[in-house]
This record gives structure tokens, sequence and C-alpha cells, in this order.
């Protein structure tokens, strides 16, 4: 555990040395990321959702599927870069270094926190009406999300090792997957043809949940939770699999 906080108090004054804000980047890059889809979507494109989630306006509908969209996303190209960044360590200290990607979700976590925070008081301003929130029952979703990030940071992290080419295509993976989310545009406006394709998506059911919780304080259905959870679990011990496979020849590459 001690290391574990070591780690964790490192990564997060690493990624702000040198800046002039520091930690302050962590309000700052939500902020604006907030402001701007506020602006496209409310103020130039004037976006409607349809019946669905009536009073909620298109952009906080929009921010509060993206929330979990930005952690995961912010998360595991950071991850999959671990191993080499932390490769002076590896090669000189014998520790779990599953630890690390774990630690790079944590780290990520104060950012989502500190988004939700402004994204929470940016509703009660521009959109109070809508607010009816349950935010105890994130953790419902924090939990597979935490199982999937991680469980694909050790996936790629160790195959990063080895193949460099990982880093670079995590992005163009990422990019895709966006788009293959109902994150911009809502489940009904998927073509029934690739609407089950899309419903297997296991990112898909934590956007969903937490516009849920933000607008109606309610779960997304058993049925789909406990999908989400199985297939979060499976990548989570598959990744660990992996890694614990690769980690002995991390040195000798490093």
């Amino acid at each position: 555990m001690q290391l574990f906080k070591e780690l964790l108090r490192n990564d997060i004054k690493n990624r702000y040395t040198g800046s002039m804000l520091g930690i302050m980047w962590s309000v700052v890059q939500p902020l604006s990321s907030l402001l701007i889809y506020y602006f496209i979507f409310s103020v130039i494109l004037k976006m409607k959702i349809g019946t669905a989630y009536e009073g909620v306006s298109f952009t906080f509908w929009l921010l509060a599927g993206i929330l979990p969209w930005f952690l995961f996303s912010e998360v595991l190209p950071r991850a999959t870069g671990c191993i080499i960044d932390n490769a002076s360590i590896i090669k000189k200290i014998v520790f779990p270094s599953q630890i690390l990607p774990v630690v790079t979700f944590f780290s990520g976590l104060v950012n989502h926190c500190i988004t939700i925070i402004l994204f929470i008081i940016g509703v009660f301003i521009f959109n109070h009406e809508a607010v009816n929130m349950n935010l105890w029952l994130l953790l419902v979703y924090l939990v597979p999300l935490f199982l999937l990030t991680t469980g694909l940071s050790m996936i790629t992290a160790s195959l990063n090792v080895f193949l460099r080419d990982i880093g670079q295509l995590i992005g163009i993976v990422l990019n895709i997957w966006f788009y293959m989310t109902p994150i911009i545009y809502p489940i009904s406006a998927v073509p029934e043809s690739f609407k089950t394709y899309i419903i297997w998506n296991p990112v898909y059911p934590i956007t969903e949940g937490y516009r849920l919780l933000f607008f109606k304080a309610q779960l997304i259905d058993s049925w789909t939770l406990t999908y989400t959870y199985l297939v979060s679990t499976l990548i989570f011990i598959i990744g660990y699999f992996i890694f614990s496979k690769l980690k002995k020849s991390f040195a000798d590459v490093l």
C-alpha cells in the first residue's frame, strides 16, 4: 500500500512538473472541454435529444456520457507507456509491476472527480430543472470502468515493451471506439442492423449509466449491468495473465 501511495503521488506530481499552473491544469483542461462542447452543441448547433431525456439540454446529456470516456481515453494511452516510462525502476527493483497501470488509473481518477464536480456545478447553473442525481451509485459504474481500463492497460502496456507500435496504434483504436459508442448521438439514432453491435460495446452501458444516474437517478437494467461486469472482469483477468507472463522479460528488453 505504501508503494502504491508513493507511485500515485509521484505520477500526479510528475504530470505537472515544470508547468506554471501545476495541479490547476486538472481544473483548466476539463473545464475548457466542457465549455467548448457547450458552445458548439448548445449555442451554435442547438442540438436536441428527443423525448428520452426530456428537459435535459443536449450539451449536458452529451457531457454526462463523455465523462467516463474522458477517464477511459486518458488512462489507456498513458498506461500503455507506463512500463517504458518506469524502465529505470523495473530494471533495478523487484516489485509487482502490475501496480503501474492501476496507479495510472487512479491518477486519472483525480481528474475525473474534478471534472464531475465542474459538470454538476454547470448543470445546476444552466439546466437545474433536469437535476435528479444519485451520485453514490457512480461506484457501480466505476468498478467495471476500472476493471475494463486496467485490464486493457495491462495488455497494451506489456505488449508495448516488445512492439512499440502499440503506443501509436492505441490512438487510432480509441478514435474508432469513440464513434462506435453512442456518446455524441443517442442509441435511437443507430440503424437496427448496427444497433446489436453497438449494444455489445462494453463502454456503452457505462456512458449510458452515467446519464441515467445524473438525470433519472436510476441504474441501467440488470442484464446490461451484469454483462458489463462479466466482460470487464474477463478482460481484467486476461490482462493480468498476459502481463504476468510477459513481465519476466521486461528487464531484458528495456
